[in-house]
């Protein structure tokens, strides 16, 4: 499984941040804890340090010679997880303290999801979604025959108590699954929506999941663990894109928060 594709050198990685022009930011995304926000650009990506009072600071820059397909970050730690447009079939983990590569495995397929938390480390492919262990990237388990999902929808519960993983259950309709990636077993299949899946999102306990559809006109609220409707919100009839969903600390019933498209 695991495949060197080379450790960039480390004067090249490495921007002059004084020197260095205005970089063409590709996508924007926070860590898990919301204390950063790491950027794309065509050939690296950067991350920016979230003060208490405001203020944005930037902490590392690092150019690794191609265009960044995706990346995430391992909520505040120096680990930073990417995919190439060179290479879109290579997970590659980069310690930004030490600047190089700490490992990089290659896949049968092109990747279409990273997903981790402290524990675990999600690989999505075509129909096969990788489990690994965050400390040596051990394969501990495969899920197989995954249905075609076109809006690489998948979520991670970002909670350390619980480790739910939603995704689509079968392609062209609106049920989840939810598989515990610490257990390594299935938990729930969620008739959500009739239409389409389009989003889910977990509470930050992992104990309850918000869903909507292609159609976009409510929002349904689940029990993860039992499928149990909590909640459901009516947005109006007309049909929209929701782009995105987020909740605070607080219940579900209390503060949810939409992104309309």
């Amino acid at each position: 499984m695991a495949d060197s594709v080379g450790q960039p050198d480390v004067d090249t990685a490495v921007v002059d941040t004084q020197t260095a022009r205005q970089p063409d930011i590709q996508t924007c995304k926070f860590n898990s804890t919301g204390s950063s926000i790491l950027a794309t650009t065509q050939s690296g990506f950067l991350i920016y340090g979230l003060d208490r009072d405001g203020s944005v600071s930037l902490q590392h820059e690092y150019d690794v010679g191609t265009d960044i397909k995706f990346a995430e970050r391992l909520y505040s730690t120096n680990l930073v997880a990417y995919c190439t447009y060179k290479n879109p079939d290579v997970f590659v983990v980069f310690h930004c303290k030490r600047r190089k590569i700490v490992c990089d495995f290659r896949y049968p397929s092109e990747i279409t999801i990273i997903r981790f938390n402290r524990q675990r480390v999600i690989i999505a492919v075509k129909d096969v979604i990788y489990i690994h262990n965050v400390r040596n990237m051990q394969i501990l388990h495969l899920i197989k025959d995954v249905a075609e999902n076109p809006r690489n929808m998948m979520e991670l519960a970002c909670s350390e108590s619980c480790g739910y993983v939603a995704f689509p259950w079968k392609a062209g309709t609106g049920a989840v699954r939810i598989f515990d990636v610490f257990q390594l077993q299935d938990i729930s299949c969620i008739p959500a929506h009739q239409s389409p899946l389009a989003l889910a999102r977990f509470d930050p306990t992992g104990t309850r999941i918000a869903t909507s559809s292609v159609k976009g006109t409510c929002i349904r609220v689940f029990d993860s663990s039992h499928g149990h409707k909590l909640y459901e919100f009516r947005r109006g009839f007309k049909e929209v894109k929701i782009a995105s969903l987020s909740s605070s600390v607080a219940p579900f019933n209390k503060i949810l928060q939409y992104l309309l498209q």
